[in-house]
């Protein structure tokens, strides 16, 4: 079964006269290997010249050297004793190019300086002399160490290695661990899949055409149940109202509480064409009075018993639904055949993520713009924007998988003078089309460009938290015809773009 081990390569750079401490090189890194390469998924792989470069034309050897492999290597290994080794380009020797190289780059080097004897016969003043001005000239930089026998060597390079090694890879494990990872995913009864489902448009929470109906005819129903009959108004009767009259002067203040004719044929009218049989006295309110000093003071007083009051808001209430019904049923006509996603940002990393960067590419024919949705009429824009929230008919609110979109903004102050009322709006000439349309603007919180034969939507997001999803800020809606869908993502704790792509169910 395939492994992932991290594998790090070591790269050794010695002059000619380093042989035994290359053996050792080897020794311990095999020892390194097998005691860590299996629990800690951590290896080294040496590379040095004799093995690991090979003949090539076209540039100088030390160059070609550092193209093939030294400039991959994430670490070096140097040993110095009684030779310097030969002049590159531009430095004294292709040992100090690569050590030199591998500091610049920012990456760490082991060096050691021999101490054993040196036989006479190996002995070079001249090349003695320039391995001690470079261990003098790296002296303060703290990057060497000098040991005296090959037991000395083995011991200080085992522990080196393996100091250096485990940190780091402990270090690039924390960093993996401790990283936002960003991935987009698709709403679908309720829960997050990897899969894109297109869904037939409707409003979480609201009832529908039929659904709302059903409630008319059960109010119907209801209101027909309750046993009052039509009362005499004492005013209309024969009452001595002098002011020398004892008749309580509180009748005065009084005024029988009626469904006007208008509200009461509409009722009728409903009520035979959905085939409900209502009751002779159905629009009979009893003595129900409303209190007109009382009016003065408050919106209504309603004065009569528990029934009659229970009755007359019953009735008020199957008005009210019915013309919502008919305004509903224009929306639900228009809107409810239409194709939608839903998505949601997601991290499943270990760490919050910032200033998010989302790019969806849709082809032409996919997309439908919301400013291409159907017009609604005055009659049912008046409804929807007056008595509705078109972020809870467009938007995507919270759930216990999901937060909604404006959970992820950061907390600015706002300083913007509050949106006057609709009717203000259209008392400056603005129709309630037009207002319903610029709702909608404001819950399509997406930048739309066109580039070839793609459209593409940009959402930024402020934040979003670990193990945490964030909702787009509403539908968006698509053609019947359906396609794969790219998105890219970019943000603040991901050092390269996110790409990848939504596929169809």
């Amino acid at each position: 079964m395939p492994k992932n081990i991290t594998q790090y390569d070591l790269l050794i750079s010695c002059p000619s006269d380093i042989k035994g401490e290359i053996e050792i090189i080897h020794k311990v890194i095999e020892r390194f290997n097998t005691q860590f390469s299996d629990t800690l998924k951590i290896s080294i792989n040496p590379k040095h010249w004799s093995k690991n470069s090979y003949t090539e034309s076209g540039g100088k050897p030390q160059n070609l050297l550092n193209k093939q492999f030294i400039d991959e290597c994430d670490a070096a290994v140097a040993i110095f004793w009684t030779k310097f080794g030969s002049p590159t380009e531009n430095y004294d020797s292709g040992t100090e190019e690569e050590i030199e190289k591998m500091l610049e780059s920012g990456k760490q080097v082991f060096m050691y300086f021999s101490n054993k004897p040196i036989p006479p016969s190996d002995i070079n003043s001249e090349n003695h002399k320039k391995v001690n001005d470079f261990k003098e000239r790296y002296k303060d930089r703290g990057i060497y160490y000098v040991f005296n026998s090959d037991t000395d060597f083995e011991e200080k390079f085992y522990a080196h290695i393996t100091q250096h090694f485990l940190l780091l890879g402990k270090a690039e494990e924390l960093s993996t661990m401790n990283k936002p990872k960003l991935i987009i995913k698709s709403i679908s009864n309720n829960e997050l899949t990897s899969n894109l489902i297109a869904h037939n448009f409707s409003v979480k929470n609201h009832l529908t055409k039929e659904e709302m109906i059903s409630s008319i005819i059960d109010l119907y129903n209801k209101i027909s149940e309750y046993k009052l009959y039509k009362a005499v108004d004492v005013l209309t009767n024969s009452i001595d109202v002098s002011p020398n009259s004892i008749f309580d002067m509180t009748l005065l203040n009084q005024r029988k509480v009626t469904i006007d004719k208008d509200k009461q044929k509409l009722l009728s009218e409903v009520a035979e064409e959905l085939e409900v049989n209502i009751t002779d006295n159905f629009f009979d309110l009893g003595n129900l009075y409303e209190d007109m000093f009382g009016r003065l003071l408050l919106d209504k007083n309603i004065i009569g018993s528990n029934d009659e009051n229970l009755k007359y808001y019953d009735i008020m209430e199957l008005y009210k639904l019915i013309n919502n019904v008919y305004k509903w049923a224009e929306f639900e006509k228009k809107y409810y055949n239409l194709k939608c996603i839903k998505l949601v940002l997601v991290n499943e990393g270990t760490a919050v993520d910032e200033d998010i960067d989302v790019e969806l590419y849709f082809s032409k024919e996919m997309l439908i713009y919301h400013k291409d949705l159907p017009l609604l009429d005055e009659f049912t824009a008046h409804h929807i924007t007056n008595e509705l929230s078109i972020y809870d008919i467009f938007g995507i609110n919270k759930t216990n998988l999901y937060l909604d979109f404006d959970s992820s903004k950061k907390q600015v102050f706002n300083t913007n003078i509050p949106t006057p009322p609709v009717d203000y709006l259209l008392y400056r000439g603005k129709s309630y089309q037009e207002e319903f349309m610029d709702s909608i603007d404001d819950v399509f919180e997406y930048d739309f460009y066109e580039e070839g034969d793609k459209i593409i939507v940009q959402l930024h997001i402020d934040y979003i938290k670990h193990n945490t999803a964030v909702a787009f800020p509403s539908v968006l809606f698509v053609a019947e015809n359906t396609a794969d869908i790219k998105y890219k993502i970019i943000s603040k704790f991901n050092d390269k773009a996110i790409e990848n792509i939504l596929k169809f169910d």
